[in-house]
């Protein structure tokens, strides 16, 4: 959230199946959750599954220019071992 707000490009990458749970938490700003709104102003998000190659390589070449990349895949998720 900082870095976005002073102007990094921030992207975030989420489950396709679930995305990120605060989208639903209340209370709601319209159909939004108002945690969901202000945890991820200034960020761009999408969707992938990392399970396939296809996505893997658009992960790698949004991630070839980034100054810095943050992870918080679940090993449950099973994200862990996949080449990433």
């Amino acid at each position: 959230m900082l870095l976005a707000d002073m102007g990094a490009d921030v992207i975030k990458v989420e489950d396709p199946k679930q995305g990120d749970y605060i989208r639903w938490w209340p209370p709601r700003i319209g159909k939004n959750s108002g945690f969901h709104v202000v945890l991820n102003r200034n960020k761009r998000s999408l969707t992938l599954n990392l399970k396939t190659e296809e996505a893997k390589s658009i992960f790698r070449r949004l991630v070839a220019d980034a100054d810095v990349v943050l992870e918080a895949f679940a090993r449950s998720h099973g994200q862990a071992g996949s080449g990433l």
